[in-house]
C-alpha cells in the first residue's frame, strides 16, 4: 500500500523535498503493536528513510492513502 504525503509545517516539507511525497505502508511494523496501533510506519520508495505518521491527524503531514495497482 502506498501513500502520499502533503507536507503542513517546514519539518514536513523538508522531510518531502528529501525523500519524495510517494511512501510505502510497513504493515508488518503495524501488526506488531498491540493492542490496536494509531501510527502507521511508513517507508520512503527507496527504502532510506521511515517515519512514523498518524493517518489522519499527523502534526508534520497529511496523507492520502493511494489505491493500489
Amino acid at each position: 500500500m502506498r501513500v502520499r504525503l502533503t507536507g503542513k509545517t517546514r519539518k514536513g516539507k523538508t522531510r518531502i523535498g528529501t525523500h519524495g511525497a510517494l511512501w510505502n505502508v510497513d504493515l508488518r511494523a503495524a501488526e506488531a503493536l498491540s493492542p490496536r496501533p494509531t501510527k502507521m510506519l511508513i517507508r520512503s520508495l527507496t527504502g532510506t528513510a521511515c517515519r512514523w505518521v498518524h493517518p489522519t491527524n499527523d502534526p508534520d503531514f497529511t496523507v492520502t492513502f493511494l489505491e493500489d495497482r
